[in-house]
C-alpha cells in the first residue's frame, strides 16, 4: 500500500506553506484507526495541497495516493477524500479567488484581497483536475459503498467530469434505483441531473433519462423525491414538464418547510432551487405559477423574490426613470436592490392606470403578509405606492391616487 509514496522527492515540490516534505505524513494517517488523527489529516490536507481554490504541484503528486486509498478502501474516512478531490477538481475553473485573514498561503497578498492565480497556478489546476479524474472508475464503485455520506460525496464528485459521463450517468441512475435513502437519493438525482446538463449527449440519450426522472416523480411518494425530479426534469427538457410537475415545483416555493424536513439542510437541495427553476419556466407556465406561489407563502425570503417577479412579469422588468438598478433582474431569481435618489420621495411618478393582469399582481402581493415583514422601497420602483395601507386605496382609483 502506498509503495511509491516515498519514491517521490516531496521536498522540492510546493505547497500553500512552503516545502511539500510533510505531505507523505498526512496521507499516511489517512489509513489510521483513531478517527481524530483522519480528520486532522484531512484538515491539513486541505490546507495545504488545496488553498481556497489553489492547487499546486505537491497536489498532482498526491492525488493518486488519495485515489489509491479509495480503491483499496484503506481509509475509514473515504466521504472525506471525496469531498476533497472535489474541491482540488474544481480548482480548476477558478481564476481568481478570495483568501481570508490568516490563511497559510505564502504568496499572500493583503488580508481580504481577491488573489488571482497566475499561469503556472492556472496549468497546476487543469493537471490536478485530469489526475483527479483518472479515478472515475473508483468513485463510480463508491456509488454502492454501505455509507450514504460516501455515497452522496462519489455522486457529487462525478459530476464534475462530463468526460466521462455516459458511464457516470448508467452508474448513477443504477446507484438511484437501488437507493433506499430519500435524502441519499435526492442529491444523486440532482448529480445526475447537473452530469447531463454538462455533458455533450445525444437526444435520444437525454430523452431516456428525462423519461427516468419522469418515473420517479409518477412512482414515488416521497415529496422531495417527486420535487427533485421536477425540478431536473425542467432543467433537462421544460417542455416536457406536466402541470402536476409545475404544480409540485409551485406548492415548494409556497411553503418551502413543508419539504425542507424531507431533505438535507444543504444549499444545493431541491427545496433551495425550486424559486430559481419556477422563474425559469416559460412566460405562460411561469406567471400562472407566480401568482399561485405568492397568494398564501409565508415564507419572507420567497414572498420578497415572487413579489418581483410579478412586478417583473406584468410591468415588463422596466424600472421607472429616477431609480437606479444596482443588480438586474435575473432568470434564476437573483435577487434586485434598487436605490432611490435623495429628496425625491415626493416626486416618484405613480402609475395612473392598470391593465388587468397588473392589477392582479398588486393585488396579489397586497394580500400576501410575508411580504409586507420587511420594508423596503420595491413596489415605489414600479410606480407604486410603497405602504400598504396607501397601495390598498390606490387600488380603488390609481387616477385619483395619482393626481394627488
Amino acid at each position: 500500500m502506498l509503495e511509491n509514496l516515498r519514491k517521490i522527492n516531496w521536498s522540492q515540490l510546493e505547497i500553500a506553506s512552503g516545502p511539500a516534505a510533510a505531505v507523505p505524513n498526512m496521507i499516511e494517517d489517512l489509513m489510521d484507526e483513531d478517527p481524530d488523527v483522519i480528520q486532522e489529516a484531512l484538515i491539513a490536507l486541505s490546507t495545504n495541497i488545496w488553498e481556497h481554490g489553489i492547487v499546486f504541484d505537491a497536489t498532482i503528486a498526491a492525488i493518486p495516493f488519495l485515489i489509491e486509498l479509495l480503491d483499496e478502501d484503506a481509509t475509514d474516512d473515504p466521504a472525506g477524500i471525496l469531498d476533497l478531490l472535489a474541491q482540488i477538481a474544481e480548482s480548476r475553473d477558478l481564476e481568481e479567488v478570495m483568501l481570508p485573514p490568516a490563511h497559510e498561503y505564502q504568496f499572500m497578498p493583503e488580508e481580504g484581497e481577491a488573489y488571482v492565480k497566475d499561469e503556472q497556478e492556472m496549468e497546476w489546476s487543469r493537471d490536478a483536475y485530469e489526475a483527479v479524474g483518472k479515478g472515475l472508475p473508483v468513485y463510480r464503485q463508491l456509488l454502492n459503498d454501505g455509507d450514504p455520506l460516501v455515497r452522496t460525496s462519489a455522486a457529487a464528485l462525478l459530476e464534475q467530469f462530463p468526460i466521462g459521463a455516459k458511464d457516470s450517468a448508467a452508474a448513477l441512475r443504477e446507484a438511484i434505483d437501488q437507493e433506499d435513502d430519500i435524502p441519499t437519493m435526492t442529491d444523486m438525482m440532482l448529480s445526475l441531473r447537473d452530469l447531463l446538463s454538462a455533458a455533450v449527449m445525444l437526444d435520444d440519450d437525454r430523452a431516456t433519462y428525462r423519461d427516468f426522472f419522469a418515473t420517479i416523480f409518477q412512482d414515488e411518494t416521497d415529496p422531495a423525491l417527486r420535487l427533485g425530479a421536477a425540478i431536473t426534469i425542467a432543467q433537462l427538457n421544460a417542455d416536457a414538464l406536466t402541470q402536476d410537475m409545475v404544480d409540485v415545483i409551485t406548492d415548494a416555493v409556497r411553503d418551502p418547510l413543508s419539504y425542507s424536513e424531507h431533505v438535507e439542510d444543504t444549499l444545493e437541495n431541491p427545496v433551495h432551487e425550486a424559486l430559481p427553476v419556477l422563474l425559469q419556466l416559460a412566460p405562460e407556465k411561469r406567471t400562472e405559477a407566480v401568482l399561485k406561489a405568492m397568494r398564501d407563502t409565508q415564507d419572507v425570503a420567497n414572498a420578497r423574490s415572487l413579489a418581483l417577479a410579478a412586478l417583473v412579469e406584468v410591468f415588463g422588468g422596466e424600472p421607472l426613470e429616477g431609480r437606479t438598478p444596482l443588480r438586474q433582474v435575473q432568470p434564476g431569481g437573483v435577487s434586485v436592490i434598487y436605490t432611490a435618489p435623495p429628496d425625491t420621495e415626493d416626486n416618484v411618478p405613480l402609475r395612473t392606470s392598470l391593465t388587468d393582469k397588473q392589477r392582479l399582481a398588486v393585488e396579489t402581493i397586497l394580500d400576501n403578509d410575508a411580504f409586507w415583514l420587511v420594508t423596503s422601497n420595491l413596489l415605489t420602483v414600479f410606480g407604486l405606492p410603497e405602504a400598504r395601507r396607501d397601495l390598498l386605496e390606490y387600488l380603488d382609483d390609481p387616477a385619483a391616487y395619482a393626481s394627488r
